[in-house]
């Protein structure tokens, strides 16, 4: 009762004659001190221990009553204030997070050649936070770089004409502009044609646009999937699963009539695709590598799946631990193949430490733009957060000054 009796006068409001009291002592004490309204104390600012230990407030927040009570916005000298802002003025300009009025401007004009670079949803936050701080809104920020607004919008005013002529621009590309492409790729367009039209079908026609061109085609039944498989295999075509349509090959999936080369099979014509292999051993793993070794073929991860499909990688990842070491194996050079060794917890934490002794930025956006692998490596490797993989990396590291300052203090 007593905590919910102080949080009841401290939300109170404050009569103005004490407000300007109190605003009035403040200016007295000068920039560079506050003055406790309890006690008559001047200090550059009222902290938690003073307030606790001298005056006796109870509760979490007691800055925050002592404010409420005097109705202060402050308690906490200009001076002070000022000092931590040029102090994270400093650090940001050390990080290279800083941004300044020009910096902004020209990060702006950068984007502004970028098609779609200024939508206010695809600028990066850090760019669209320091305009925000600095002009208020992100419109006024284009403005002062001398860009009308109106024009770097994804989502405009979306009229009947405009829904129209969107339209007929993605059909002139060659684009099928279905409605299930349009969803996927176009949201806006989507809605705003739903909106004037009611259906995507009516919005073709008034675009003038051939609607069963534009529509998607219907799905595979297994009469139209058998007609297809004779069909190519009359005319001498490709009917491997690689090469047949994914519809075609989804839907004998989903019935159940078993794997597409079980069902090629049962229209009587000889399934030509791989088969798979069951004599799979350590050494025809490697067997394999130095074939394609010796034939000249690309042996990285994706073109050897492009090339035969996943069974030699899984087996190698299987039988060796990684397609890097199966390589090793083998004795092929992964660096001259174009395969760059698997990431682990160790060799990440190595990678921040070394960006780190360099001087370089450790912020996940810095990284990113710079190493992406590092990065996904990190992310995948720690509990999805980048500032673990640096809090390990920088905590490792100082265990080892600890370590090299423990055994100099024994020589």
């Amino acid at each position: 009762m007593a905590v919910k009796r102080r949080r009841a006068q401290s939300a109170k409001k404050v009569h103005p004659k004490a407000r300007a009291a109190a605003a009035h002592r403040h200016d007295d004490a000068g920039p560079d001190r506050i003055v406790c309204l309890l006690c008559g104390e001047t200090y550059r600012a009222i902290t938690y221990l003073h307030l606790v230990r001298v005056h006796g407030f109870e509760g979490a927040h007691p800055i925050r009553d002592y404010k409420a009570r005097f109705g202060l916005d402050l308690a906490v000298c200009e001076g002070t204030r000022q000092l931590a802002k040029d102090t994270q003025v400093r650090r940001h300009k050390r990080d290279g997070a800083y941004w300044s009025e020009a910096r902004i401007l020209r990060e702006i004009r950068r984007l502004r050649r970028v098609p779609n670079g200024l939508a206010h949803s695809r600028v990066p936050s850090a760019l669209s936070q320091a305009a925000r701080r600095r002009h208020g809104t992100w419109d006024a920020a284009l403005k002062a770089a001398g860009v009308n607004p109106m024009e770097h919008r994804l989502t405009g005013t979306w009229s009947r004409a405009r829904v129209g002529a969107e339209l007929r621009r993605h059909a002139a590309g060659g684009t099928r502009v279905s409605a299930t492409w349009a969803r996927a790729h176009e949201p806006e367009l989507w809605h705003a044609a739903y909106k004037h039209h009611g259906s995507w079908t009516e919005a073709l026609r008034a675009a003038r646009l051939p609607v069963r061109l534009h529509q998607e085609p219907k799905r595979w039944a297994l009469d139209k999937v058998r007609a297809w498989v004779l069909a190519t295999h009359a005319a001498g075509g490709d009917i491997r699963s690689s090469r047949a349509p994914a519809g075609a090959v989804q839907r004998v999936a989903t019935d159940r009539v078993g794997p597409w080369s079980a069902y090629v099979g049962s229209l009587g014509i000889p399934y030509t695709g791989l088969k798979k292999r069951l004599d799979w051993t350590d050494a025809v793993v490697l067997t394999e590598i130095r074939k394609r070794k010796r034939a000249g073929k690309s042996l990285t991860h994706t073109d050897v799946v492009a090339d035969v499909g996943q069974a030699l990688t899984q087996q190698a990842r299987k039988r060796f631990g990684s397609w890097f070491a199966a390589l090793e194996a083998a004795g092929v050079s992964p660096a001259r193949a174009g395969v760059s060794r698997p990431w682990t917890r160790e060799l990440v934490i190595a990678a921040i430490r070394q960006r780190a002794r360099r001087g370089r930025s450790l912020r996940r956006v810095d990284v990113q733009a710079e190493d992406p692998q590092l990065v996904r490596a990190a992310v995948k490797r720690f509990p999805s957060s980048w500032n673990r993989a640096v809090e390990a990396a920088c905590a490792s590291r100082q265990r080892s000054a600890g370590r090299t300052a423990r055994r100099g203090r024994h020589r």
